[in-house]
């Protein structure tokens, strides 16, 4: 005597692919550190890039130079002149060179023309994101800084004096296509003078991409496909 099955062939399907898309949807997100991911020979890094706009939306124009100083502790990055720039401390430790860089400082100094120093971050593909971070006054710094997602400010905020901060959060998940555009700006603020503008930048973003269809994905389209046409061939 036949019986009926416990589950169609439909019912297979669905099941499968439930299963394989709760699979993927659980892919860990991915943390990005402007601190710990920074090449000092290598611009663009990743989906970062060092360099500087004519203003804090701008065109994007990479640093092309770098020295070192401080026997090697300091890594300047710079374009034709001096400022704008970034420094950046490569040790765990206090360096002092002019001024005190914390141990795995990120400094941005903006330019003289009102030239903004600016570290972009690039989606990499579809994703969600978040972003936490701070700005600090390393000197006698005055100047405005923003986090920009294309262009457009989605924090903005003063720093007046040394070890005065500005904080930052965009909470997620903000959706993000391949290409999108994080922007960390610093300019030399409403005083226009860029003199003793060092102003350390301490970013992270947590990134979690969608899923891309797998092999187990297709394969179960194909079984759905299939007994789709058994159905009308019946």
């Amino acid at each position: 005597m036949l019986t009926r099955p416990l589950m169609t062939y439909a019912q297979y399907s669905f099941a499968i692919l439930s299963t394989a898309l709760a699979l993927t949807a659980t892919r860990a997100a991915q943390i990005y550190s402007i601190s710990s991911d920074f090449s000092a020979t290598a611009n663009p890094n990743g989906p970062w890039q060092y360099g500087w706009a004519s203003n804090k939306s701008g065109r994007f124009q990479a640093y092309t130079n770098h020295r070192y100083h401080s026997e090697g502790a300091l890594v300047q990055l710079y374009a034709n002149n001096d400022s704008p720039n970034i420094h950046v401390n490569l040790t765990p430790t206090d360096v002092f060179d002019t001024l005190l860089y914390p141990g795995g400082a990120v400094t941005l100094h903006p330019g003289p023309s009102g030239e903004y120093s600016v570290v972009d971050w690039v989606a990499p593909r579809n994703g969600a994101i978040s972003v936490a971070g701070a700005f600090r006054g390393l000197h006698s710094t005055t100047t405005d800084v923003h986090v920009l997602l294309n262009g457009i400010a989605k924090f903005s905020g003063t720093i007046a004096g040394l070890n005065d901060a500005e904080s930052f959060s965009l909470p997620g998940p903000l959706a993000l296509a391949a290409g999108d555009r994080i922007r960390f700006a610093v300019g030399y603020g409403l005083n226009q003078n860029y003199e003793q503008d060092t102003t350390g930048l301490d970013a992270q973003i947590s990134f979690s991409a969608v899923p891309e269809p797998t092999a187990l994905l297709l394969a179960v389209a194909a079984l759905v496909l299939s007994f789709t046409g058994q159905r009308h061939r019946n």
